[in-house]
């Protein structure tokens, strides 16, 4: 079975290199993803789409402008949408369902930050910013980093993608909205694509504007120092002095999520970035399922695999010292097909 699994895993890294997924950096915080693409999706259509695109680009711009322009009305909006909260799942119409942090007590806290707001003026929507944010995008998604702060994964609607950056829950790292509130700001560009694991990610660049001919050059410098600065990774320098030593993640293996194809069974991805040497213990708790644990390279090498701690403990749990910097992935799967519920994973130091 243990070589069964094995190959399963192998042929799921095989058909993420194939389809070119972006993946996300597992920064000292951690977000669950799973990885390849299963159904042609709505937004999937869309992102082929460019005129649909750019109006999706447009209606971003205008739903900021909405919560610039008028902080408190946006503030009320939000209390509206305490509905909508199910502990820390998220609900939105025509949304699927997130998985929160914090539930909502970021609402709460982005509510009062907005009512104490002063009116901002609205932004323009840039062609030359709209092009570094396209750039930069790019640049995530090809050095395999988890941007956060003015990135929006997996909402489809501009609300629920400014809601989003507003709220700045749902990643562990959250959002930096105070770049949305910048009262600097005069212009935005705003690039969205499709993503095999989100549907669509959105990426939101700032600017003040001198001059038409100096906006390109100096935009692309302060939002590539901007973006740069906010990049989810799970940094091993030992000068970060605020270096996570543990953290602790809930998720859940439920239907609707990503299966191994060879055996059927549900998987989350946690991507993990350090340096050659850093060496870690992990491990993922379940009392509702057999879990699976592994984690692979970029080129699908599995470096560690676990089923059960012991004959009486069905978690898992590994330890791994990464054999070269780079990007890795925690794959935290179900044992059987059927297998599914909640799990609580650990990353320790």
């Amino acid at each position: 079975m243990k070589y069964f699994k094995d190959n399963a895993l192998k042929i799921l890294l095989l058909t993420i290199l194939i389809q070119g997924l972006s993946i996300e950096v597992f920064n000292s915080t951690v977000q669950a993803q799973s990885l390849p693409k299963k159904y042609l999706s709505l937004v999937e259509l869309i992102a082929q789409n460019s005129l649909a695109r750019s109006g999706l680009e447009q209606a971003i711009a205008e739903e900021i402008n909405r919560a610039r322009t008028d902080p408190q009305e946006y503030a009320d909006w939000l209390e509206d949408l305490k509905q909508y909260y199910d502990g820390v799942w998220l609900k939105l119409p025509g949304e699927k369902p997130i998985r929160t942090n914090n539930g909502l007590q970021a609402l709460e806290d982005a509510v009062e930050f907005l009512n104490e707001l002063d009116p901002l003026p609205p932004l323009t929507l840039s062609t030359e910013l709209t092009a570094v944010a396209e750039k930069k995008l790019q640049e995530v998604e090809a050095s395999n980093q988890f941007a956060v702060g003015n990135v929006s994964y997996g909402r489809t609607t501009a609300e629920g993608i400014v809601m989003q950056i507003v709220i700045g829950d749902g990643f562990i790292n959250g959002s930096d909205s105070h770049y949305l509130f910048n009262p600097d700001w005069q212009n935005t560009g705003i690039a969205c694509q499709a993503d095999s694991r989100y549907d669509n990610v959105c990426l939101i660049s700032y600017g003040e504007n001198a001059s038409e001919t100096d906006l390109a050059n100096n935009s692309a410098t302060a939002n590539s120092e901007q973006l740069e600065s906010e990049t989810s990774t799970i940094s091993t320098n030992s000068d970060d002095n605020s270096l996570l030593l543990e953290k602790i993640e809930q998720g859940s293996l439920e239907k609707g999520d990503t299966v191994i194809p060879n055996d059927g069974s549900l998987y989350d991805s946690y991507p993990l970035e350090g340096q050659a040497g850093d060496s870690f213990i992990i491990s993922v708790e379940s009392e509702e399922f057999d879990t699976f644990l592994a984690i692979m390279d970029a080129e699908g090498n599995i470096l560690e695999q676990n089923d059960d701690v012991s004959d009486r403990n069905s978690n898992s749990r590994l330890k791994v010292t990464l054999p070269e910097a780079g990007v890795y992935n925690i794959i935290v799967n179900a044992y059987d097909k059927g297998g599914q519920g909640k799990y609580v994973l650990t990353v320790r130091r």
